[in-house]
């Protein structure tokens, strides 16, 4: 089965960075966001498998933004992405609704495991 995602973050590289390794590990429809509204728009139209939400993008609202796609899709699994060092994210996170949490930078590793 292929696998869908929809990549939200404001950083065109951090999506690029991100993408590149969904692809390494067989994510065939890839979608990106920059902002909320378009994660928003695309999580409706495209009904990703899993999202990922960098928590610290301000015109995301990181937090809010997983608990709006857990409401409108609750069987898609929700990765938060947080940088290294906001130990407290990773809780709020998965109090928000979020599956995993995985760290900037990435450890294809772990990206592999999520």
């Amino acid at each position: 089965m292929n696998r869908s995602i929809l990549i939200v973050d404001d950083t065109e590289f951090m999506r690029f960075v991100l993408r590149d390794l969904m692809i390494e590990n067989g994510i065939g429809l890839i979608a990106e966001a920059g902002d909320r509204r378009e994660a928003l728009s695309f999580l409706r139209s495209l009904e990703p498998d899993i999202v990922t939400v960098d928590l610290t993008v301000p015109s995301v609202g990181g937090l809010s933004l997983v608990e709006a796609v857990r409401d409108e899709a609750p069987y898609t699994r929700i990765i938060a992405v947080k940088a290294l060092g906001e130990i407290q994210l990773r809780r709020q996170a998965a109090s928000a609704g979020a599956d995993a949490v995985i760290v900037k930078p990435f450890d294809p590793m772990e990206v592999r495991r999520v």
